[in-house]
C-alpha cells in the first residue's frame, strides 16, 4: 500500500556530513541502536535518526573500539567517535563545536529526484507518552525508492486522531491494513491511497 502524492516535489540536496543522534546500549540482548543523521555541506540536517542495529560479532567489535579509543580521549567522545565509524562511509570525524561530533564524508553524495509517493517502513507506539512514530520511504515511482528511513512523529492531539481514525478504519478492514493506511494518510502531504 502506497500513497501516490497530489503533488510531486523534487529533491536536490548533497550529503556531506553525519552526527550521531542517539545511541542506546541493550546489555540482556547486546544489541547496540545507533540513530544518526545526514545533514547537507551547510550542516543542516537533511534527515534525521537513521537506524542502525550492531548485534554480534559487531556488538562485541564496538566495545573493543570503544575501549581502545578511550584510551587516548575523554569517554563521552570515544562513545560518539566510535558510534560515527560505524555510520556509513568513511570520513574525517571531528568537534565542531563543544560536545557535537561529525563525521565529514571522504565521498560525499547526492539525493535527487522527484518524489511522487510515500510508503509505511515502520510503526512504533509509545501508549505512556501519547506518541506514535512512523517510518516511511518517499518514492520516485511505486517501485523506486529515494530515501528510505524517514521519521515521522505524532503526538498530543495527532496522536489521539490517529487512533480513531484507526479504530474506524478497522470496523471494515484488517488491523494491519488499517495501521499500514492511516499510517500513510498521516504522512505529510496529500495524495490517493493505493
Amino acid at each position: 500500500m502506497q500513497k501516490q502524492l497530489d503533488t510531486p516535489y523534487d529533491v536536490e540536496v548533497t550529503i556531506t556530513h553525519q552526527e550521531v543522534t542517539t545511541f542506546s546500549f541493550d546489555l540482556a540482548s547486546q544489541t547496540i541502536y545507533i540513530g544518526y543523521s545526514i545533514l547537507t555541506d551547510t550542516e543542516t540536517i537533511y534527515q534525521p535518526d537513521r537506524p542502525i542495529v550492531l548485534t554480534e560479532p559487531d556488538y562485541t567489535d564496538f566495545k573493543a573500539r570503544l575501549n581502545v579509543l578511550n584510551g587516548t580521549l575523554p569517554a563521552s567522545q570515544a562513545l560518539l567517535t566510535t558510534a560515527l565509524e560505524y555510520c556509513p562511509g568513511s570520513g574525517v570525524i571531528s568537534e565542531v563545536s563543544p560536545g557535537r561530533y561529525l563525521k565529514q564524508l571522504n565521498n560525499p553524495y547526492n539525493i535527487d529526484g522527484t518524489i511522487r509517493g510515500q510508503e509505511v517502513d515502520s510503526f512504533s507506539f509509545n501508549v505512556a507518552e501519547d506518541i506514535i512514530g512512523i517510518g516511511y520511504s518517499r518514492l520516485e515511482t511505486p517501485s523506486v525508492v529515494n530515501m528510505s528511513d524517514q521519521p515521522y512523529v505524532l503526538s498530543d492531539i495527532d496522536y489521539h486522531d490517529y487512533l480513531a481514525r484507526f479504530n474506524s478504519l478497522g470496523e471494515t478492514i484488517d488491523a494491519d491494513i488499517a495501521l499500514v493506511q492511516t499510517s500513510l494518510e498521516f504522512l505529510p502531504g496529500s495524495g490517493t491511497i493505493v
